[in-house]
């Protein structure tokens, strides 16, 4: 999948989880709201996306669109 037209705008992604393995986060970056918006609605008519959604309940996920703060000063 990673050769998808909407892997190539994300500007870094990193996947993180428990020691247990029991919660994982999905921390993708994108270069603007807009990219992250058209790579959601691509990713819906992709087959393996759709399988893969299909195996989580949805009541545990929580999508989160947040602005990064520069804590350079």
């Amino acid at each position: 999948m990673k050769n998808e037209q909407y892997v190539m705008e994300l500007v870094e992604r990193q996947l993180l989880h428990t020691s247990d393995e029991t919660q994982w986060t999905d921390i993708v970056y994108w270069s603007d709201m807009q990219m992250a918006v058209a790579a959601m609605e691509k990713l819906k008519s992709v087959p393996a996306f759709q399988t893969f959604a299909s195996m989580i309940d949805s009541k545990d996920i929580h999508l989160l669109h947040l602005i990064p703060v520069n804590l350079e000063t």
